[in-house]
């Protein structure tokens, strides 16, 4: 939470005098200007004001985060941190500004119509690292439930196959590879890069 604080400060107030010349006031000063028999002097006052100072709390660290979002949810050992990080870094190596070449945002580079699959709250906050996150995972949530569906043995995969093939599907998009029969080599070669990436 933002905190804010008051606190004094002084500024400099410019005050000019004048006084006739030669009557020995401020002798010590030069005159900035000489009218009429007067002379003016400038001097310098401080004044107390009151201003507010932010504090601003350091942002949470990203591991944190994503901890914090994966606990909202039920157990799963295949959609689990390494995981999500690492889709992160593969997405936009953790540029919580990025925008992609087709619209995707944040940090898990979310498309417009994907977003709003899974939340009603404005696309711009998808630029807030906690919100992307949340709807980034629920998103890998969907997929791993549509490949148990869908996937032929699904449940014979290992942890890191079933990985890749989410990752697939992320990347490349769910019906596209259910048109494969799942088949990764059919898939466009930046949803081939994009599993050996995973694999890394």
């Amino acid at each position: 939470m933002t905190k804010i604080k008051k606190a004094l400060c002084t500024t400099l107030c410019c005050i000019v005098i004048n006084f006739p010349m030669g009557n020995g006031a401020f002798e010590n000063e030069a005159p900035i200007y000489s009218s009429n028999g007067m002379a003016s002097v400038m001097v310098e006052e401080t004044k107390p004001i009151e201003v507010a100072i932010i504090e601003v709390p350091p942002p949470v660290p990203l591991d944190k985060v994503i901890k914090e979002e994966l606990g909202k949810f039920k157990t799963n050992p295949v959609i689990n941190f390494s995981y999500v990080k690492r889709i992160i870094k593969i997405e936009s190596y953790y540029d919580s500004s990025l925008v992609g070449s087709s619209g995707e945002r944040g940090l898990m580079q979310i498309m417009e119509g994907t977003w709003y699959n899974y939340t009603n709250i404005p696309f711009d906050n998808a630029f807030e690292r906690r919100h992307n996150i949340h709807v980034g995972i629920k998103h890998l949530r969907n997929l791993y439930s549509m490949m148990r569906n869908e996937y032929p043995h699904w449940d014979s995969l290992g942890v890191q196959d079933k990985q890749v093939a989410i990752g697939v599907a992320y990347n490349g998009g769910f019906t596209r590879f259910k048109n494969t029969d799942f088949d990764i080599g059919e898939m466009p070669k930046r949803s081939q890069k994009y599993a050996e990436r995973i694999m890394e």
